[in-house]
């Protein structure tokens, strides 16, 4: 259960890496901070945070209920409680960490841009068929992730001795 917790966790990270490991150079004015926040409510920021983890989590609690085959019914359902808890406050914090970074990455002129596209009907119509887009294009994802795994595994072995590393596990 925790190796599916640590995945589920590890996969929001690599989602929010990009966001959180942001160096600042210095803090943001009110007036970038107070764009960003406009930004973020106008994309609905949070909500789309919590829709990718949403996503994950069915799969990544399928892996534990695979890994964990003797897990009662409610253990798993403890489990998928303490995820979402756990889940909806890390999200408030990466939502949070996020501002300071699109502040510092955006300008005065490109943020107000922004708040004012995605304010408008047609960037409120485009946010919500985002995820529309997203759901029909997953099972074709799905359906490559075969073959990406197998070429990242062929890469990998292809500048690291794969080989050896099995033969070193533990029988």
């Amino acid at each position: 259960m925790r190796k599916t917790f640590a995945a589920l966790m590890t996969g929001v990270f690599l989602v929010s890496t990009p966001v959180i490991g942001h160096a600042q150079e210095a803090a943001p004015s009110a007036e970038k901070v107070a764009l960003v926040k406009r930004y973020f409510t106008a994309i609905h920021f949070e909500q789309m945070m919590t829709d990718i983890v949403k996503q994950m989590t069915p799969a990544m609690m399928a892996q534990m209920r695979k890994s964990q085959p003797n897990i009662t019914d409610s253990e798993f359902q403890a489990a998928t409680e303490a995820v979402s808890e756990s889940t909806t406050e890390f999200l408030k914090k990466v939502t949070e960490a996020s501002i300071p970074v699109y502040a510092d990455i955006f300008t005065v002129e490109e943020l107000t841009k922004m708040d004012e596209f995605y304010e408008t009907p047609i960037g409120q119509s485009i946010m919500a068929k985002a995820p529309q887009a997203t759901q029909k294009l997953m099972p074709t994802v799905m359906a490559l992730m075969p073959e990406y795994q197998a070429d990242v595994t062929k890469r990998m072995c292809s500048k690291i001795d794969c080989s050896a590393k099995k033969a070193d596990k533990p029988a």
